[in-house]
């Protein structure tokens, strides 16, 4: 026998599928934003990627530093000097991993291209860089190009103009979409089971 309709139950579930909803919401839109790239420091004395892409917002994970390695942010990409005020991770020895997070004020403040460095090793090479990209990348035909390019003037009085391509490479978010992805359903089953 069906049990009577009851209002306050029904109400009470309503509520709380859409607190739900919004919590999954706003998890999937802040996964998506942020990804995690990660570096891994060599027993070759590399850092692997060499060149990474990153946004802003994103999360640098350094690995395999432990006893060998460390890494510090530097002005460019042949300074032996950690960057004061820069990313660290403390002295050989301090961390195995160490994390951070891309600001706008750290762009704002050393531009696109963040250095870093092994300091034992910087001078074996261990070096490395963080390209960091627009949040969202733009292509430019060379024909809707307006920025002032270098011309050469041929004898015969011809201009030559020169203009290049930008380059339009982004980072992955395969990561983060995958764990937004495991959330949202997880949610939904949750959801479904109430």
């Amino acid at each position: 026998m069906d049990k009577p309709f009851d209002k306050k139950k029904e109400s009470k579930a309503s509520r709380m599928i859409s607190k739900l909803s919004i919590i999954a919401v706003i998890l999937l839109a802040a996964l998506c934003s942020a990804a995690t790239v990660t570096i891994t420091a060599t027993a070759q004395f590399t850092f692997s990627p060499k060149a990474a892409t990153a946004q802003i917002g994103d999360t640098i994970t350094f690995i395999g530093l432990g006893t060998l390695h460390n890494v510090a942010q530097t002005k460019s990409a042949t300074s032996a000097v950690a960057l004061s005020g820069g990313f660290a991770s403390g002295a050989v020895g301090d961390k195995s991993t160490y994390s951070f997070t891309i600001t706008q004020d750290m762009v704002n403040a050393h531009g696109n291209t963040l250095f870093y460095m092994c300091e034992p090793h910087a001078f074996d090479g261990m070096r490395g860089s963080i390209v960091v990209s627009a949040a969202t990348p733009t292509t430019t035909d060379a024909s809707e190009e307006t920025s002032a390019a270098p011309s050469t003037t041929t004898g015969s009085g011809i201009v030559t103009t020169t203009t290049a391509r930008p380059s339009t490479v982004a980072p992955t978010r395969s990561g983060a979409v995958a764990v937004a992805v495991s959330v949202a359903s997880i949610l939904v089953a949750l959801v479904a089971f109430l």
